[in-house]
């Protein structure tokens, strides 16, 4: 074969070959003419083919490289033939490989479609497909090889590109074959626990993790509470039970409310310090948390992934922990939802049971059409007939009411229609109505449209009740008043009348008062005249009888005196204000002092004696009057003790004014504070019998009252309350 030649070259030898052997017959020559030819085609196949064409010997020598093998290995013809084939280098596991299946194809057996590696002149590379089958000689003995090798580098590129893809997809199918079956979880239960379990062996599956946990941040948001651990396999001590504190890296995924993780975590003594003995051993760790509302409420922990964790875990992991993030608020929302429905039965309940039991009638009719929904008991009480379900406004006429001139109810005239239809309120209607049993009452009604959020009316409610009796007590109460008032008017004039002589009386006790003084006064005068000038013309029966009238005298002064008094209490105008007691009382007692220097007279005023509000003067002639009988009626008694004190109640201050003087019998107290009034003879205590009737009158004019009581030879106690002031 001449190699590297032109065809006009080759033309040319062959053109020089030898000549047919004399003698050869013309069949044998055309034979062997034609076996020429078809190898002179073959041959100009040979080197036009845009495949590497390769022979080689028994022992591996080329024996053919086309111009296409020169292209593909870069060495020439010339280089090749008769050497060992360069493309197999000529010591090592590679040319073993390749001297095995030479020695096989040598034996006939071919080889097709064969990726294997070849060097190029340039030392490189390069993947190749090798078709190769035994060559024979026209006897059909086995004589080399032929091969064809093409380049099938960019195809494996492409397939390993193809790979690749294939293995990405492969990938995303099990990441959301994955997160399918978790969100499937969330979807399907409520059961936070169980749905927290399938998220994280789905994540944990995934990922390739071995160890993990599920854990939600504590109420005060200190400590993690752990759901489960997965030790995987490990050794781990830990009453997962046990809160964990908030601190080291989970602490960063709590702050950030972002997916960490650490590769290195088991040489990271800034983190491992903080695991309690007996944890997991820790290669490298990830955690996701769960955010619900920008707050992290919980963590989904992964540990001890082959190879460490990448940023497509992080990223899985961060999708995983939003579904338990979901589903946590899913089971949050349910136990919210049936607490609430818990709630609204239980309210249900009571509203119903106090619909029932409420005195009044009470129906409701959804809207537009007028169906019943509920009637209590009370409705079928008050009509004296069973509840008809009606269906539609048009049955309200099922209850008979009337107008007052007795024309009955049309359908659309009842308020609860009214209620329904126009959106009317009623309030306290009252209205005739028919029972069941034939007698006829009155009852009083109102309704009311319920509306929506959207302001539409969907029912009306109406309550009602029986006030038959009431409207006949009504009539009672009216035919009463009237009676009374016919009364009133005549007490009325009754009342002016004796205010009118009560006028008259006071004018009639004030003048006569000071009539009485000027007779008394020349009394007086003329019996001290007739002692102090002409005693010694009058025997000791004169003096006394003198003395007696002069003792009268005064005596009769001083009731004028206590007359005028009470007089003018009713007409004197009242001064109010903050009146300190305690105060008066230490200014009263220091002026009666003098009438009690001859014994000891011992005053006690209690701390913190609340003031009164009142007028200070009135007040001021009340404690005279009580501090003076308390003085007067402790005469007999070697220590008199007096004791006032005081104290707040609801609505008035009550003061007292207490002694151990000769006291007096509870059974006669009412008598005391009458005008004249004595419970002692004169002859024992001095007095006009009106101080008792001062201070009564004084404090009703402030509103107040006065009591008092006492023991005979044991003391008396004197009280009397005032209103307190108005904030």
């Amino acid at each position: 074969m001449a190699e590297g030649k032109s065809p006009k070259e080759r033309t040319g030898e062959q053109a020089r070959a030898p000549e047919a052997p004399r003698g050869e017959s013309a069949g044998r020559r055309h034979t062997r003419e034609s076996r020429e030819a078809v190898l002179e085609v073959l041959q100009a196949m040979i080197q036009a083919s845009p495949q590497a064409i390769v022979s080689l010997d028994p022992e591996g020598q080329v024996m053919l490289w086309n111009p296409a093998a020169e292209r593909l290995f870069g060495w020439r013809q010339a280089e090749v033939l008769g050497r060992l084939l360069p493309t197999i280098p000529e010591a090592g596991e590679e040319r073993e490989k390749f001297a095995a299946m030479l020695a096989r194809i040598m034996e006939g057996e071919s080889f097709t479609d064969l990726e294997v590696r070849r060097r190029k002149k340039d030392g490189s590379l390069m993947d190749v497909s090798l078709c190769t089958a035994p060559l024979h000689d026209p006897r059909g003995k086995i004589i080399g090889s032929m091969g064809m090798l093409s380049d099938i580098t960019a195809r494996k590129a492409v397939d390993e590109t193809l790979r690749q893809a294939l293995e990405i997809s492969q990938k995303r199918q099990a990441e959301i074959a994955a997160l399918l079956r978790a969100a499937r979880a969330v979807l399907e239960s409520s059961d936070f626990f169980g749905i927290s379990r399938v998220i994280f062996d789905s994540c944990k599956d995934l990922i390739g993790a071995s160890s993990g946990y599920v854990a939600l941040l504590s109420r005060d948001g200190t400590e993690n509470e752990v759901l489960f651990l997965e030790a995987g396999g490990r050794p781990c001590t830990v009453d997962p039970g046990l809160p964990m504190p908030i601190r080291g890296l989970r602490e960063q995924a709590y702050l950030t409310g972002q997916v960490v993780y650490d590769n290195d975590f088991a040489n990271q003594g800034q983190w491992t310090r903080f695991l309690p003995r007996g944890h997991v051993t820790l290669d490298n760790v990830l955690f996701a948390p769960l955010v619900i509302g920008g707050q992290t409420v919980g963590l989904l922990g992964l540990a001890n992934k082959a190879g460490g964790f990448s940023e497509n875990d992080a990223r899985l992991a961060a999708g995983f922990g939003e579904l338990a993030a979901i589903a946590l608020l899913n089971h949050r929302i349910t136990e919210e939802r049936e607490r609430l429905i818990r709630e609204l039965e239980t309210e249900r309940a009571r509203l119903e049971a106090v619909l029932q039991q409420m005195p009044a009638g009470l129906a409701i009719v959804e809207a537009p059409s007028g169906r019943l929904v509920l009637a209590n008991r009370q409705v079928e009480q008050i009509f004296r007939q069973p509840v008809k379900q009606i269906t539609g406004l048009q049955e309200l006429s099922y209850y008979q009411v009337f107008h007052d001139d007795g024309r009955p109810y049309a359908p659309e005239e009842y308020p609860l229609a009214r209620s329904i239809t126009r959106g009317e309120v009623v309030i306290d209607q009252d209205l005739d109505f028919l029972r069941g049993d034939g007698t006829r009452g009155t009852m009083r009604a109102s309704t009311a449209p319920i509306r929506d959020r959207e302001g539409q009316i969907i029912a009306a409610v109406a309550t009602f009740h029986d006030v038959t009796e009431e409207k006949l007590r009504e009539a009672k109460i009216r035919k009463l008043n009237e009676e009374l008032r016919q009364r009133i008017t005549e007490v009325s004039e009754r009342t002016v009348q004796l205010e009118e002589a009560n006028q008259e009386l006071e004018a009639f006790s004030y003048s006569v008062s000071h009539d009485l003084r000027a007779p008394l006064r020349a009394i007086g005068g003329f019996s001290r005249m007739l002692l102090e000038e002409r005693a010694h013309q009058l025997d000791a029966e004169g003096q006394r009888l003198l003395n007696v009238i002069l003792a009268n005298t005064r005596l009769m002064d001083e009731l004028i005196e206590d007359l005028l008094t009470f007089s003018r209490l009713g007409r004197k105008e009242l001064r109010k204000g903050v009146v300190n007691v305690a105060h008066l009382v230490l200014g009263v007692f220091n002026d009666l002092k003098p009438d009690s220097t001859e014994r000891a007279c011992q005053l006690t005023v209690n701390q913190g004696m609340p003031p009164a509000y009142g007028d200070p003067a009135l007040l001021k002639q009340v404690l005279i009057n009580l501090l003076g009988n308390a003085v007067k009626f402790t005469r007999s008694r070697e220590t008199a003790l007096i004791e006032v004190g005081g104290w707040t109640a609801a609505e008035e201050t009550i003061y007292y004014v207490k002694d151990n003087g000769v006291g007096f019998d509870d059974k006669h107290g009412g008598k005391l504070f009458g005008v004249f009034q004595r419970l002692h003879r004169g002859a024992e205590f001095e007095g006009s019998g009106v101080g008792l009737a001062i201070v009564q009158r004084v404090i009703q004019r402030h509103g107040g009252r006065v009591w008092g009581t006492g023991k005979v030879g044991q003391g008396a106690t004197f009280y009397f309350a005032l209103p307190r002031q108005e904030d």
